[in-house]
């Protein structure tokens, strides 16, 4: 029964992770028109003026940036000085191991590649304590996370938790509320907007 609970709750957290892609993408149109139509008082850019060309020296930087390719371990490590917990760390090396070039000699060319991307997600996950999504790359690698399965329900149940939180957030801001709003109610909307929220509309 705790089998099927976990798989469930795997399952959950999988279509949660898809419907905030959804939302963030939405919100991403959502941004753009009201940027459009709408710019913050405290905005000291003209919205007639054309953007700034960067400085060669800028320019330069930001190709460095670009260009520089992170060390391996360095994104699992930069949470040094976070409080990651030993749990975390400890399912973050077990998939590094399965993961290792060492031990993906014999695997075909998509195989490698999907442990190569399992194991980049993984690295976001430890540097974030995010011991969900390190669960349930463990999973996807066939890795006994050492954890029983009550608690992992725990855990996931939580990140589902958060997740949904955020896209609750999401939907409270003004260009989501705005950009979905009828007509009737977006003239509403644009007063308050306007009158009280120190937004002015753009010419």
């Amino acid at each position: 029964m705790n089998k099927k609970r976990l798989k469930r709750k795997q399952l959950e957290f999988n279509l949660v992770k898809c419907d905030l892609e959804d939302t963030e993408d939405i919100l991403r149109v959502c941004n753009q028109h009201f940027n459009n139509k709408f710019v913050h008082a405290s905005d000291t850019t003209s919205s007639n003026d054309p953007p700034q060309e960067p400085e060669e020296e800028d320019r330069e930087e930001e190709v460095e940036r670009i260009d520089e390719e992170p060390d391996l371990n360095e994104r699992a490590h930069e949470g040094a000085n976070k409080k990651i917990s030993k749990e975390s760390r400890s399912l973050f090396k077990k998939i590094a191991i399965k993961t290792h070039p060492d031990k993906m000699i014999n695997l075909d060319k998509d195989e490698k590649e999907e442990r190569e991307t399992l194991y980049l997600v993984a690295q976001r996950a430890v540097a974030d304590d995010d011991l969900a999504t390190l669960i349930e790359v463990a999973a996807e690698l066939g890795i006994d996370s050492g954890i029983a399965q009550d608690t992992q329900v725990k855990i996931i149940q939580q990140k589902i938790d958060f997740i949904r939180e955020k896209m609750h957030n999401i939907k409270q801001t003004a260009a989501w509320v705005w950009y979905h709003a009828d007509e009737n109610q977006k003239d509403q909307i644009e007063k308050q907007l306007t009158g009280q929220m120190g937004f002015k509309r753009k010419i």
